[in-house]
């Protein structure tokens, strides 16, 4: 199957198991559909790769993966003086922070925000990030502000929540142990930084247990508050407080003074934004859409790497002396079992997520928020951004955007959704009108569905503050990600991919 696809849905269609039996609303009709999906991008067949090499390219500096970790390795290299090639399997960088369009609409199709970062995070990253005009430094109270205001939320817009069919301002709100839960948290304020390699060694014993153990150890929370953490700890982390380590569910809440309402930045893009911003400081040049590192070797004077490079249906050679490795770390047993850490690993959380495009009325819609947390029986269903609380678009759509997250041992379900989305896509309908009410738009133009089989490594105890890159078993080959023992967040990947450079120079 073609990585995207387009059909046409004028009808319902069966719904698959996963949602069971439901009763639903008059639904729409006549809008397009594209599913983005690279699964079986990663399953080149070997006559494909037997093929002659048409072409050889020689770099100092190998990047494979076209992510955040990826391009801020490529970038860091170029600022340099590196020669530095990139790959990346897909037709677009970013990796989950992709973006998509149709027609004038830009949205993203995973991650689609971050906030403002305090003065003691990471000062690579930092720097970085100030180089990419993404920030800029008060020179007197140090604090960081992003510089395009224009994408900011409105801290009146930002949030509402949809909880078992009632209205409450945020998850938490509203029970009579969120009080006792912020006390607990409260000392962990200010020594939870990004990355989170920097985290006090006194903190580190709370990366052996999970997150509810900690808690009921502290206080006997009531099952339903528990839910609403839960419901906190899938969205970001993909696992819930039983699954994640303390540390993990600790750094959920106490990464920033959320008290202090921090600038959320959320561009119409998404996270693409600041892989764009990043780029801005490179040449642009040897980056290789479309092109699957499948088959690295050692060779004397470094590596030999045999790719596939899926637009011009062609197998081509890059030769590197040093390799960063940005891809998802799975794929190592099969591309280069000596580098494959398999003590190291994570499982994987699945995302899918679903924009909606409508055409926008000529009266503008009021009382809607950013974002929409929906926490009801199917725990799947994460809730969905609403562009409309946003931002303006150039011209004349509206994006609602939906996330689901899977466990691991869900993942299978995605090849049902990616063969026939009908069902996901008319469910999905179903909880935004629920959530919205009189203020769900109308006119459905256009649905993407973006299926992210490996979108989120799982910060189980035990995984995160290992360092992929102290004692690797090839001193050439560093490794860069989230799903390198840290956390899945963009800071977190910017900072491994600028880590994974400076570990080569060492």
């Amino acid at each position: 199957m073609e990585r995207r696809k387009f059909i046409q849905l004028t009808g319902l269609g069966s719904i698959p198991l996963f949602f069971g039996a439901c009763s639903l609303p008059e639904i729409e009709e006549g809008y397009d559909v594209a599913i983005d999906s690279n699964r079986l991008r990663g399953h080149v067949l070997r006559e494909q790769l037997s093929k002659p090499v048409s072409r050889t390219f020689e770099n100092d500096l190998l990047v494979i993966g076209g992510g955040v970790a990826g391009v801020a390795a490529y970038v860091t290299a170029q600022q340099e003086g590196r020669n530095v090639a990139l790959l990346e399997t897909n037709s677009y960088l970013g990796g989950s922070a992709g973006g998509g369009n149709f027609k004038s609409a830009r949205f993203a199709k995973g991650a689609h925000y971050d906030l403002i970062y305090p003065s003691y995070y990471g000062k690579d990253a930092l720097g970085l990030l100030q180089k990419a005009q993404v920030i800029t430094q008060n020179e007197f109270t140090k604090e960081y502000h992003f510089i395009d205001t224009q994408y900011l939320i409105d801290p009146k817009k930002e949030s509402t929540c949809m909880r078992f069919g009632e209205r409450v301002h945020e998850p938490l709100s509203d029970f009579e142990d969120l009080p006792v839960f912020e006390k607990l948290l409260q000392p962990y304020l200010g020594k939870m930084p990004m990355p989170t390699r920097l985290i006090p060694q006194e903190l580190h014993e709370l990366n052996k247990i999970d997150f509810h153990t900690w808690l009921m150890q502290q206080h006997s929370f009531s099952d339903e508050f528990i839910r609403a953490v839960d419901y906190q700890m899938l969205d970001d982390w993909g696992g819930t407080s039983k699954e994640v380590s303390a540390i993990a569910g600790i750094h959920y809440y106490m990464c920033r003074d959320y008290s202090k309402s921090p600038e959320l930045l959320s561009p119409p893009e998404g996270n693409l934004y600041f892989v764009e911003k990043l780029l801005g400081l490179s040449d642009y040049q040897n980056i290789h859409l479309n092109t699957l590192a499948a088959h690295i070797q050692e060779t004397e004077n470094g590596f030999d790497v045999k790719a596939y490079n899926f637009e011009k249906d062609q197998v081509e050679k890059f030769r590197a002396k040093q390799i960063v490795y940005a891809g998802q770390k799975h794929s190592l047993q099969y591309v280069f079992p000596k580098a494959h850490r398999p003590e190291l690993m994570a499982e994987a959380s699945a995302w899918i997520s679903i924009n909606f495009v409508y055409t926008r009325p000529k009266e503008k819609v009021e009382h809607v928020f950013w974002q929409n947390d929906f926490i009801g029986e199917n725990k799947n269903f994460m809730g969905f951004s609403d562009s409309r609380a946003q931002f303006d678009y150039i011209e004349k759509y509206d994006v609602l955007t939906a996330y689901y997250c899977f466990a691991p041992e869900e993942r299978e379900k995605l090849i049902a959704f990616e063969k026939d989305p009908s069902g996901i896509i008319e469910q999905t309908i179903v909880y935004l009108k629920e959530s919205l009410g009189g203020n769900y738009p109308e006119k459905l133009k256009y649905a993407n569905v973006n299926i992210l089989g490996h979108a989120m490594p799982l910060p189980k105890p035990g995984y995160l503050l290992n360092d992929w890159n102290q004692n690797r078993p090839i001193q050439n080959f560093t490794y860069a990600g989230v799903d390198t023992g840290n956390l899945p967040l963009f800071f977190e990947a910017l900072d491994s991919g600028i880590q994974a450079v400076k570990g080569l120079a060492d």
